[in-house]
């Protein structure tokens, strides 16, 4: 058929390019499997806002005539999974779907592709387990076959208005893969082919009844089919637009990137300085620390030598006060002997009796009033009170030592 319009379009004039892809797969308990390969890896099936349902990794072979078509269909066949039950002894385990993708492309003056898409589906049938007697692995295939069939049974119901409920394409593999050929872009009433295999056997009289049923639900699902046709002109037209938006937003994006990457060196030259500022601000405050502590240990050992430098003042004048009444009593002349009543007379102490201590700390407090009233003449300094004090009371301390001296003499 392909290569007779193709023929045809080219005894017309227009040069025309066609392709067709071919892929095979398979639903076993809710995993795809593709049959052109040997390995059995699971597939998952997405939907595309262009492509619709789609499965990544799925092989597409190019074939060119129909024995190749049969050829792939022999290799899937054959690697398709069956098991023999009590009702089949080649029983089909899996559903199936063998999908042949078409792509016309028109050069010239009608420039224009065209896509369209032909799904084959193999369903497994539907099984009783009193029938079959299946168990273990077998049973779970036959569940696992009953309700595939089951969610495409409630989608073909709902797309042909009987039930007034949505379709739910998402509960089976199945259902999403032939979304786009249930209720999309295609012609399902008119060119559906449904081969329907009953048994004539009075004992499958339910089976039979439910098959024909299913059989009459799919035709009355209705679609709207409209070419897959796009015209080249409008698709360079449309890619040109699209090439200068992207353009504009790449020239808009550089621009911003520009003005931060300016920004941002800003704020690192503006961190550097203040960076800086606090690396000279440290080493002012360092200087300042240390000269601070310098002066303070300077001041502290001045001090230190100033106390030992007075104290060895008042030492050495309380000694020599101290040695002073001794060599006083040495130089005085010694008098003529006389009676005993004289001499009794003579060492009996002419002077009174010491200052009491509240007159000697009166004294000291007038002194140093009479001190701190009087100026000190210019370039003189000005004794501390606490000195005069102290110069005061050691002179009152010797007084009274010498008239001891004195008295006992």
């Amino acid at each position: 058929m392909i290569q007779r319009l193709k023929d045809e379009v080219q005894e017309q004039g227009t040069p025309l390019q066609t392709a067709v892809l071919a892929s095979y797969l398979e639903i076993y308990q809710e995993k795809m499997y593709d049959l052109l390969v040997n390995t059995r890896a699971d597939l998952q099936v997405r939907l595309h806002p262009t492509l619709g349902p789609h499965v990544p990794g799925l092989i597409q072979s190019p074939v060119t005539t129909s024995e190749e078509v049969h050829e792939l269909l022999d290799f899937g066949a054959k690697n398709r999974a069956v098991g023999a039950t009590s009702m089949n002894a080649n029983s089909s385990r899996s559903h199936a779907v063998f999908t042949l993708d078409i792509r016309l492309s028109y050069s010239g003056e009608a420039a224009k592709d065209l896509q369209s898409r032909i799904h084959f589906v193999d369903l497994a049938g539907s099984e009783k387990q009193k029938k079959t007697n299946a168990t273990g692995e077998r049973l779970q295939e036959g569940i696992a076959i009953n309700q595939s069939l089951s969610s495409l049974s409630r989608v073909i119901q709902a797309l042909s208005g009987s039930s007034g409920i949505q379709p739910v394409f998402r509960e089976s593999k199945l259902t999403m893969l032939l979304k786009e050929a249930l209720s999309g872009n295609s012609r399902t009433a008119r060119s559906l082919v449904l081969l329907a295999c009953i048994s004539p056997s009075r004992s499958n009289h339910e089976e039979t009844i439910s098959t024909l049923e299913f059989a009459a639900r799919c035709k009355l699902i209705k679609t709207n089919a409209t070419k897959n046709e796009q015209d080249k002109r409008e698709l360079l037209e449309t890619l040109s637009k699209d090439k200068q938006e992207i353009e504009r937003r790449l020239e808009e994006e550089r621009q911003r990137n520009k003005l931060l990457l300016q920004e941002m060196e800003r704020r690192i030259a503006e961190a550097k300085r203040d960076q800086e500022l606090a690396r000279q601000m440290q080493e002012e405050k360092r200087e300042i620390e240390e000269k601070l502590q310098a002066y303070l240990k300077g001041e502290h050992e001045r001090g230190k030598e100033q106390q030992v430098e007075v104290a060895q003042q008042l030492k050495g004048k309380n000694e020599a006060e101290r040695e002073s009444p001794a060599d006083a009593a040495k130089e005085a002349p010694r008098e003529s002997p006389g009676t005993d009543a004289e001499q009794v007379e003579k060492k009996e102490p002419q002077e009174g009796p010491p200052e009491s201590l509240a007159s000697a700390a009166e004294k000291v407090e007038q002194t140093e009033r009479q001190a701190l009233q009087e100026s000190p003449p210019d370039g003189e300094k000005v004794r501390d009170p606490e000195d005069i004090s102290l110069d005061i009371a050691v002179e009152l301390w010797t007084k009274s030592e010498i008239y001891e001296l004195r008295c006992v003499a």
